[in-house]
């Protein structure tokens, strides 16, 4: 009996055995399911992380690479294991100021990515948040190179430049006129300075130089007794001093109008460069003092104003500083005192006088006004003034106070003038706007 009671035990020990074997052989059947469905699920993964068009890096809470792919592996030079755990700032400077944390939407901006060599990359970021029960758990960037699409968008531009190039080319001829206008003004000032240069050079004394040159060595074998007994050789010291003071002094004259004249042929280049292939100027706004504008110009015409024996009275008022292109405001004060000194050099035995005013007209408004005591203006022609190809000068073409209306109208100002008549001089004034707000140009 206790036989029989040992089988029993037996036969249901070996039906546990088998059952836990079945239990066993089912869930590894199950893990190798599993682990064949994961492994599948990488490869998709990986395949998925290859393909993508955009470059991937996903970051922790804290902005550290924990994973990227080799679209961005390639585009920046990296190996994967050299970027992991780095802060993403590595790669990616403004990622830091994106605080998607804040927001449940997706973030999209241009902006750059640094490659191995430390080169920067035009890029546009896809910035979006991991979270798991309201805790940001990383980040995910996708970047996008977009060097071709800048440059793509650069040869736009310039197509469309090119096309307002040529929607323009009707005017040339206007233009060109213009041109040769403002740049004979200048050039005016630059035949004085010149020939000031020329004088200055042609008066430094070297032949005297080379004349005590020859003398001393003449004497090269005594100079001491040349010098403390020979009635020439007492006379060099005293000779040498007024050489050095005359050649101190001419240099620096020299240096002073090789300045002018350097900075008046930068203003005839950029003459040139702003209206060659548009019929108006083109330029980049500065803050401007008018002051400073209209003694810049004063000093292109200090020649012709000493030549003349002109007096300048300025009455510069309190005004702010403008917004505007230098060149267009300088084109303008240029013609204006051109046509100013030009108009009093008409009239002879006359003491003239000419007066710039700058002040504020109005809360929103500045105006420069320039007065001369010349030839005055027609009552009937103060309307067609700033017409364009009008003048009343016999050598005139009429295109200089035209060119300085459309100036002033692309600064949002204008200009006008005023006479009591004929004999009576005459005053013209640049009314600009005190906030210097220009037409838009983009057009």
């Amino acid at each position: 009996m206790s036989s029989d009671l040992t089988q029993r035990r037996l036969t249901r020990a070996q039906k546990k055995i088998e059952t836990l074997e079945r239990m066993i052989e089912d869930k590894t059947r199950e893990l190798f399911e599993a682990n064949e469905t994961l492994q599948a699920s990488n490869v998709f993964m990986s395949d998925v992380l290859r393909s993508m068009a955009g470059a991937l890096v996903v970051t922790d809470a804290q902005k550290n690479i924990e994973l990227t792919n080799s679209r961005l592996n390639s585009l920046l030079g990296y190996a994967e294991s050299e970027l992991l755990e780095k802060s993403v700032r590595t790669i990616l400077p403004q990622a830091g100021n994106f605080r998607a944390a804040d927001h449940d939407r997706i973030l999209e901006e241009e902006t750059v990515c640094i490659d191995k060599a430390g080169r920067k990359i035009p890029i546009l970021l896809t910035t979006s948040r991991v979270r798991s029960e309201d805790v940001d758990r990383g980040y995910i960037y996708v970047a996008i190179d977009i060097r071709d699409r800048k440059v793509a968008q650069a040869e736009l531009r310039e197509t469309q430049h090119q096309l307002v190039v040529a929607s323009r080319l009707a005017g040339m001829a206007e233009v060109a006129t213009g041109v040769l206008h403002n740049v004979g003004n200048v050039l005016n000032s630059v035949n004085v300075s010149a020939n000031i240069i020329l004088e200055g050079i042609e008066g430094s004394k070297a032949g005297a130089l080379r004349k005590l040159s020859d003398l001393v060595a003449q004497h090269e074998s005594r100079l001491g007794d040349f010098f403390s007994t020979d009635p020439k050789g007492k006379k060099i010291p005293a000779f040498l001093k007024g050489l050095a003071n005359h050649a101190e002094h001419n240099t620096a004259a020299l240096s002073d109008e090789t300045r002018a004249l350097i900075k008046n042929i930068d203003h005839i280049k950029t003459i040139v460069a702003s209206q060659q292939c548009v019929a108006r100027p083109l330029g980049a706004k500065e803050s401007l003092k008018l002051p400073d504008v209209v003694e810049a110009a004063l000093d292109m015409h200090e020649d012709s104003l000493a030549r003349s024996g002109i007096r300048v009275d300025r009455v510069y008022g309190d005004v702010p500083a403008v917004s505007m292109d230098r060149h267009k405001l300088m084109q303008v004060v240029i013609n204006f005192l051109s046509n100013a000194i030009q108009s009093m050099e008409a009239v002879r035995g006359k003491e003239h006088v000419l007066t710039i005013e700058i002040a504020k007209s109005g809360s929103d408004r500045i105006h420069l006004r320039v007065r001369d005591t010349g030839l005055g203006i027609d009552a009937e022609h103060l309307s067609k003034i700033f017409a364009h190809g009008f003048t009343t000068k016999k050598e005139g073409h009429g295109f200089g106070l035209h060119s300085s209306a459309n100036a002033a109208a692309e600064m949002g100002g204008r200009v006008y003038a005023e006479s009591l008549g004929l004999g009576e001089g005459a005053t013209f004034t640049l009314e600009l706007p005190a906030n210097g707000a220009q037409k838009n140009e983009a057009a």
